[in-house]
Formats: C-alpha cells, structure tokens, sequence
C-alpha cells in the first residue's frame, strides 16, 4: 500500500483562538472516545506480525511506536485515536474506510496531531470538518483516546444551537 503523500487536514490548520469582527467561531461537528486493552493490541502484533502493521498503520506511526520501551501503549494509544476519530466524524466504519486513511503523528512537543487521507478525507470535507483534535493516554493496560471534529459553522448551525 502507498504512504500517503500530503494529509488533508492537520489540527495545526485550525485557527481556534482568532475570534473577532467578521469572523465566526468554529464549532464542534462530533465527539468520540475509545479504550482498548493493551494486551488485545499485543497479541494482534504478536499472531500477525508485519501483516497487523501495514494494514492498521502508517509507516510513520510504526517506526514512532517501535522507537518506544512500550511499544504496545503506543500502538493501542493510536488504535484507539482511530477509533475515536471515526466516531466523531459519525460513520463508523463505512464502506471505503482504511485504518491507513487516519494517521496520528506527534508534534515535538509530544501533542498528536491526526492527519486524514482517503475516504475519511472526504467524510470529512462532507461533514463540514477542518480538523480534528485529539488526546491520548495509556497505562499499563488500556489505553484511551478522545476525538474532537471541528468545522466552520455551516447553514442552520445558529438555528439548530437555539441562537
């Protein structure tokens, strides 16, 4: 499978904060979670090896996870970023959707950053989405991840707000 080139979005897109004359706020377009147990993530890498990996993960989120003492955390930290993205984009898995078409990468200041490719790019853009937020955390037998899909204020979103 190709690497994808360029990510659609990147939250480092989003402007949150530039609030002002002229300019409308961004909004929250959907919210998801997920937990994973770890040793469910570690017994998937440990039965299919490379197969498990090329087919979850980008090549980038690989070497990141692989460069950790716990690797496992990580690789269950993004499953669950995965998971959770798709969530807030409010598909699920349709028809289409990759794990490879979502990639969480880390800023060098260890913040995730989740870039989208492929069908969820399109979702995405479908739904009104710019960007999407994330948080990770992980101990030593689950981890967890929390998505937030952010867009700008589409028609009806004032009425619909009770505004």
């Amino acid at each position: 499978m190709d690497e994808p080139t360029k990510p659609a979005y990147a939250v480092t897109d989003l402007v949150l904060d530039e609030w002002g004359p002229g300019r409308e706020a961004d909004v929250i377009r959907g919210l998801g979670t997920d937990i994973v147990e770890i040793v469910r993530i570690g017994e998937m890498i440990e039965r299919h090896g490379e197969l498990f990996l090329q087919r979850v993960y980008t090549d980038q989120e690989v070497a990141y996870c692989q460069k950790r003492a716990s690797s496992y955390q990580h690789f269950a930290g993004r499953w669950a970023a995965k998971e959770a993205v798709l969530k807030a984009l409010g598909t699920g898995w349709a028809k289409g959707i990759a794990w490879r078409d979502i990639e969480v990468v880390s800023l060098a200041s260890g913040q995730p950053r989740v870039n989208v490719y492929g069908a969820v790019k399109e979702l995405s853009e479908s739904a009104g989405i710019g960007g999407y937020l994330l948080s990770i955390s992980h101990c030593r037998s689950h981890a967890t991840a929390t998505a937030v899909a952010v867009g700008n204020p589409g028609p009806g979103d004032a009425e619909s707000a009770g505004a």
